[in-house]
């Protein structure tokens, strides 16, 4: 019996507060069935502070959809394409990125070489002698590693396939080989490789047109 009172009572309360309204400041607060609406009176300004909320959608498969919340910049994280904007510098973002290297005098040995060679990108020219038949420079590649540099010779030789006869002494740190560069060359080709005490590698190409 009590039960039945207190639904007849909350009936007859929500049924007084549907269709009526509550004036507040300039403003006016609507109870409805469809539930309580404030209208801000004319002239009357947002509350300081005040922000919306974006609540993401979702599709189907439980993703975000394409619309985007609209309080975040994505500039921040680069154009549509994943490009970095010009006014970010991108050794600040990766610092692994940064670049020191001295390539100076890379692009003449090359061009005496005649054919496509690797050079490490930041081998240093120390000397370079040129002649009709032969090509002769001297590097030093900071803090680097003598078998590294190897390895990466041995990777552009096999990727030329161009055969070689590698010699590596461990206790030296040292190695040498030797190629073709040429089908037509009448001369075989070298690089020297010597890990030097301060850390830094020292690389003598010689190649014979």
């Amino acid at each position: 019996m009590k039960k039945w009172i207190l639904t007849i009572g909350l009936t007859l309360v929500i049924g007084l507060l549907s269709a009526c309204s509550i004036p507040i400041g300039s403003g006016e607060l609507i109870v409805s069935t469809d539930g309580i609406d404030f209208i801000k009176g004319d002239g009357e300004e947002d509350i300081e502070g005040e922000t919306d909320v974006f609540a993401p959608e979702f599709d189907e498969d439980g993703e975000v959809t394409e619309d985007e919340d609209p309080f975040i910049d994505e500039s921040a994280f680069g154009d549509d394409d994943g490009a970095i904007p010009e006014d970010v510098n991108v050794e600040d973002l990766d610092p692994g990125r940064q670049s020191n290297c001295n390539r100076k005098g890379h692009d003449k040995v090359l061009s005496e070489i005649g054919h496509e060679f690797y050079i490490p990108e930041c081998a240093e020219l120390a000397s370079q002698q040129f002649s009709n038949n032969s090509v002769n420079a001297n590097f030093t590649i900071p803090n680097a590693n003598y078998e590294t540099v190897a390895e990466d010779y041995n990777n552009f030789f096999s990727g030329k396939n161009i055969e070689i006869d590698e010699r590596i002494d461990f206790d030296s740190e040292y190695v040498y080989t030797h190629f073709k560069l040429d089908e037509n060359s009448s001369s075989l080709s070298y690089i020297e490789i010597t890990q030097s005490d301060d850390g830094s590698v020292r690389l003598k190409v010689v190649i014979y047109k």
